[in-house]
């Protein structure tokens, strides 16, 4: 009974469930383009005002155990799955960090215990703000010197109100391979023969083309059981 009554207050203590914001429709600028395309109409969506948590990612284990450290499936995440967590559990001075060393699989599955989705690699890059100069500043700054990790509400809201977009962690996207390069081209879809080329980063222009070309290429350097200790994810919902 005591270790429950612990157990509950472990959890409880810290829990403020992640709140989704609506993201209005807009127009993204693709760093890539195909022949003929220029810019890229988002839809209205929703997606989580923070990353997901360590209590909150705890607590779905809890729910789906064949998801925790010692019992995933090999085929589903690497060995560094949830290697930050001591005994299955992340530590109480974590909870509200965001949780990291998950796997695109592992947190497909969560969003779909929420009813929603990864957001596209399109709706994060649209939804970050990125483009804009003052957070290219923040984030060339972070991807030079990457942050100690933190409560995911330590950061303020960007223009459509979610936080931590930059400067916390990497996040999973549904679709994290889908811009492949060969010979800096999109004109084939052979995945045998797929490469991101990060040449083009060392011609572009703009400082924000550098950093764009810096998020490219860690996706594309990931497979779906890929886990780090700087990757994280938040979940997304389509509107009718």
């Amino acid at each position: 009974m005591i270790f429950w009554i612990v157990h509950i207050l472990f959890i409880s203590t810290f829990a403020t469930a992640s709140t989704s914001v609506k993201i209005p429709e807009g127009v993204y600028n693709p760093l890539f383009k195909e022949e003929g395309e220029d810019t890229f109409k988002i839809k209205s969506f929703k997606m989580d005002k923070v990353p997901v948590t360590n209590k909150e990612f705890y607590q779905f284990v809890k729910e789906n155990n064949k998801w925790s450290k010692d019992k995933i499936a090999p085929i589903f995440a690497d060995t560094q799955y949830l290697s930050h967590w001591q005994n299955n559990r992340p530590k109480e001075k974590t909870l509200n960090f965001p949780v990291v060393n998950v796997s695109w699989f592992a947190a497909r599955a969560y969003c779909e215990s929420k009813n929603m989705r990864l957001p596209s690699l399109n709706e994060w890059e649209y939804a970050s703000n990125a483009q804009h100069p003052e957070v290219l500043d923040k984030i060339l700054k972070w991807y030079s010197k990457p942050n100690q990790m933190k409560d995911v509400n330590s950061f303020n809201e960007n223009k459509y109100g979610v936080k931590a977009m930059h400067g916390l962690v990497w996040e999973w996207v549904e679709d994290f391979s889908s811009v492949i390069i060969v010979g800096d081209s999109r004109s084939t879809n052979k995945t045998s023969e797929s490469l991101f080329c990060g040449a083009g980063s060392l011609k572009a222009k703009r400082p924000d083309e550098y950093a764009t070309f810096m998020r490219f290429a860690f996706r594309s350097s990931l497979n779906a059981k890929s886990t780090t200790k700087n990757l994280g994810f938040r979940c997304a919902r389509s509107l009718k």
